[in-house]
């Protein structure tokens, strides 16, 4: 029994070594490789350094809030406390402010998985609940959904969105909506 233990101690330290070996002497080719095939190695940034070179990149000194990769995958869109809409590109500092109307503090935000249309997330006077505001890219223009409305996610294709409506009698429905209408 001790002979049985004894090997599969030495078959594990074997395999660790072979393990810190492999990653010594080939993992850095093979973490090269990765980097091509994603097309991340040898990018530069606009200081003249290397892409990723560092483990950790700053693109912002803001606090961000909510950040979304764009559907173009080379920019991130991101709010701060204030409700003030960035972009900013992956590679190298390009934050731009981006103009939205009607700017109030929000604490998070919702967005589809398709479509420029997003839905923030605040607080009001008078409500301890969470107070949503639907922004419609189209029209440039927020639509206050209310207090009656509560847990909103997007439905697929970013058009439609689901949400749990509090009637007058305290009861709870849960139902659609169109974005671009005002039938919710």
């Amino acid at each position: 029994m001790k002979k049985l233990v004894l090997f599969g101690i030495i078959l594990i330290v074997i395999i660790v070594l072979f393990a810190v070996y492999a990653l010594i002497f080939g993992g850095s080719e093979q973490l090269s490789g990765l980097w091509q095939k994603v097309g991340l190695n040898g990018q530069s940034s606009p200081d003249g350094g290397k892409a990723f070179d560092n483990a950790i990149v700053a693109i912002s000194e803001r606090a961000a809030m909510n950040p979304i990769l764009s559907f173009g995958q080379d920019r991130i869109y991101y709010f701060d406390a204030y409700g003030q809409l960035y972009r900013n590109a992956l590679v190298g500092k390009s934050e731009e402010v981006l103009s939205i109307p009607n700017v109030q503090m929000i604490e998070g935000v919702l967005w589809p998985d398709s479509g420029n249309n997003f839905i923030t997330v605040g607080k009001t006077a008078g409500y301890d609940g969470d107070y949503l505001r639907l922004y419609l890219a189209k029209n440039s223009q927020f639509r206050d959904l209310g207090i009656n409305v509560e847990s909103v996610a997007w439905l697929a294709g970013g058009e439609k969105y689901v949400y749990v409506w509090r009637r007058g009698d305290g009861g709870r429905e849960l139902k659609t909506a169109v974005a671009e209408t005002n039938q919710y």
